[in-house]
């Protein structure tokens, strides 16, 4: 089993955006159990990794189903008690438009490199009032790349992404049918609450 401790993404500028795999692949800490029993469900996880926010709710009996494209982590995440499909959020996801919260946490609105392509996909998928939880870098500009994950001296193959910041994230909802509800700080983190408008 490799090593995971020093896994980065980097883009082909050389921008070095560091994952905290100890923090992913964890159980959730105190103040994120906390944040997780504001939702009452259904709750959709997307880009659920190992399925730490979906396996947490499900124990609640909280309605949850994670979905991710990586074969593995939906492997891992059923493993971890989570209900869990293996595909990518831009295609059908089971009960489609029926979603009351929708989670994307551990920067995951860089899902595809297209951060507006996201949030208006999303807008589909949510129930009308639905909420979606975005978690936002503090500062800093919004950043479309192409990146590659690095794990020791393993490379993977390029893949779009995103970064985006409070700011950034502002700006895109403007006329996106989402307004921004809420904010939530979790220890170090931002997680941006959005309501879908009718």
């Amino acid at each position: 089993m490799r090593d995971t401790s020093d896994t980065v993404l980097v883009s082909e500028c050389g921008l070095t955006l560091p994952l905290d795999v100890d923090r992913f692949c964890s159980p959730p800490t105190r103040p994120e159990r906390r944040f997780l029993r504001k939702l009452h469900g259904p709750v959709l996880d997307v880009g659920c990794g190992p399925g730490r926010a979906a396996a947490y709710l499900r124990g609640r009996h909280v309605p949850a189903l994670g979905v991710d494209s990586s074969e593995g982590l939906v492997h891992l995440a059923r493993t971890n008690g989570a209900l869990c499909v293996h595909q990518s959020v831009f295609d059908p996801v089971p009960f489609e438009g029926r979603w009351h919260e929708i989670l994307l946490l551990d920067g995951n609105i860089g899902i595809g490199g297209d951060p507006e392509r996201l949030l208006e996909r999303l807008r589909g998928v949510a129930r009308p009032n639905g909420r979606l939880f975005v978690e936002v870098a503090p500062i800093g500009p919004t950043r479309r790349l192409t990146v590659r994950e690095h794990v020791g001296s393993d490379v993977g193959e390029p893949f779009p992404w995103a970064v985006v910041s409070m700011r950034g994230l502002d700006e895109m909802i403007a006329g996106s049918g989402w307004r921004c509800e809420e904010v939530h700080r979790v220890e170090d983190r931002l997680i941006v609450q959005l309501e879908r408008m009718m």
